[in-house]
Parts: C-alpha cells; sequence; structure tokens
C-alpha cells in the first residue's frame, strides 16, 4: 500500500442469520515508508522454543522474534507486524492472526544493550540520578509490599526485587541482579531512565500483576520473562533470552510503530463480527 492516510467504514453482516449485526466500524490508517522492525518481543535464546505462547485473546502491536523456535499454543491471539523465528514455529491454538505470517529467518544479534555497570554506584546513570535525588541503592534485597506506594527515580539492587501491593505508581527505573517479581494489581509503572523499566541480570523477571500499565522496556538478557494472569499493558516490549506468555486479555506494543491506526466502534452485538473486519483490513493493507 503507498504511503498516505486512508479511511474505511465497514457495515458487518451476520452470515449466518443475513441481517445486520448493528456493528460499524470506522477506521482511520496512516502508512508510511517502509522501516526496519520495531520489536515488541524478542527472546534470544538458541535453544528450543524460545517463546512459549499460551495465553489467549492478547494484542501484540510490533514484531515478535525467536532466535529458535516460536510455540504458539492459546487462541484468538492478534500480532500487528512481522512474526520471525529461526528453528520452528508451531500454531496449535485456533483464532490466532499474524499479520504478515510468520516468516523463517537467520539469527539475529540482541537488539538492545545495557551496561550493568552504568547503574551500580560511581556508574554514569547512577551518578546523574543521584544528582537529581533520585538513586536508592539495595545491598541485598528490595520489597514493596505497601499498596498505594509511589517509586521515583533509579533502584539499583544487589539481589531480587520484589513489588508485591496494590496499585504501585510512580516513574522510575529498576535494576537488580536477580529476579524480579512483580504481583497484586492495578499498577502505573514508567520508566524513568532512557525508556528502561525493569532490567534483570540474572535469571528472571515475572510479572504477576493484573488490569496494571507498564510504559517502558523490559529486560532480562540472560533470563526469561514470564507474563501471567490478566488485562495489562505493556508499552516497550519485552526482551529476554526466553519468553513465557499465559497472560490473557493483555496488550504489548513496541516502543515506536511505523503503522499508526485508529479505531472508532459503535456496536451492540457482533464483537466476533467486528474482530474479523479488523483483521481483514489489516491483513489487506499489509498484503497491498
Amino acid at each position: 500500500t503507498p504511503p498516505g492516510t486512508y479511511y474505511l467504514q465497514v457495515n458487518a453482516t451476520d452470515n449466518s442469520t443475513n441481517k445486520n449485526s448493528n456493528t460499524s466500524v470506522s477506521v482511520q490508517l496512516t502508512v508510511t515508508a517502509p522501516a526496519p522492525v520495531t520489536y515488541a518481543i524478542w527472546a534470544n535464546s538458541t535453544k528450543g522454543n524460545a517463546i512459549q505462547w499460551s495465553g489467549s485473546r492478547n494484542m501484540v502491536n510490533g514484531g515478535v522474534h525467536s532466535n529458535n523456535g516460536i510455540k504458539v499454543s492459546g487462541s484468538s491471539n492478534m500480532i500487528i507486524r512481522a512474526t520471525e523465528y529461526v528453528s520452528t514455529f508451531t500454531d496449535s491454538g485456533s483464532n490466532n492472526t499474524f499479520i504478515p505470517p510468520p516468516i523463517k529467518v537467520s539469527p539475529k544479534p540482541f537488539p538492545i544493550q545495557y551496561n550493568i555497570a552504568d547503574y551500580k554506584p560511581g556508574g554514569k546513570e547512577a551518578i546523574a540520578a543521584q544528582n537529581e535525588g533520585k538513586y536508592h541503592y539495595f545491598d541485598k534485597k528490595f520489597h514493596v509490599s505497601d499498596s498505594n506506594a509511589v517509586l521515583d527515580g533509579l533502584y539499583y539492587v544487589e539481589g531480587n526485587a520484589k513489588l508485591s501491593g496494590s496499585n504501585i505508581s510512580g516513574v522510575f527505573t529498576i535494576v537488580a541482579e536477580k529476579k524480579i517479581d512483580v504481583s497484586d494489581s492495578e499498577h502505573n509503572c514508567s520508566a524513568y531512565l532512557g525508556n528502561l523499566l525493569f532490567l534483570s541480570n540474572s535469571t528472571k523477571i515475572k510479572i504477576a500483576g493484573s488490569e496494571s500499565d507498564f510504559s517502558g522496556i523490559i529486560c532480562a538478557p540472560k533470563g526469561e520473562i514470564d507474563l501471567s494472569r490478566s488485562g495489562n499493558t505493556i508499552n516497550g516490549g519485552l526482551f529476554a533470552n526466553t519468553v513465557k506468555l499465559s497472560a490473557s486479555e493483555s496488550n504489548i506494543n513496541a516502543a515506536h510503530l511505523d503503522l499508526k491506526s485508529t479505531v472508532e466502534t459503535t456496536q451492540t452485538s457482533g464483537d466476533n463480527i467486528f474482530i474479523k473486519a479488523l483483521k481483514a483490513i489489516l491483513q489487506f493493507f499489509y498484503s497491498h
């Protein structure tokens, strides 16, 4: 499709009854010239299924890449942008949509790099945050169990970091030498440093919260990111050695997108018809 702005109006009909479904979809699509893929999910491992996706009804707006295999067993997921795998791709679920279809590629280098020394005491990021009065150093562990806690600045943790209270908010970056564990619900977190929200230098980042907004990159280059529960929005992406997605009804968005779309709906019934219409529209623009 040539670059430009396109306007579409879709009125859906239920084929099973041949009746108007009372579903109207107005779509404005702005298409720019092709550009390198911006990734929302990256798994760097060259062993096994580096991405294991058992969750359902999720939307990924950005590229998905595995340096080995991808295994999808959940249903009714949608990925907009490239889906790339190096060895095997398996979709044993149902009603999953990949726009464009998955493609086999050669291995690629990890797309983002962080120097852990920058966040340690005396590092350049640590000094910059300290000059703002926003550097927090923990020589063992860091645990926030209080609800409605507000975090601010750069948190460097020699051990594990854990957020277990509800409704935690703030503009912050957590860098931990070991595991990062986020649970409970209704968090509203934004990155403080360089669009980086969570960085683990060890085994795992587990996001088991629900109905939460996470704005920033979540990164575990040596370990696994495990996203579970439901209703989360991640603006920035997941970058790890392996990625496990058992979450449902969540949105994962790349930091920057080349295709911007606005969808306005007025509907009283026919949700499935609306989804099918939207898929068809997006498929058209990606195939022309």
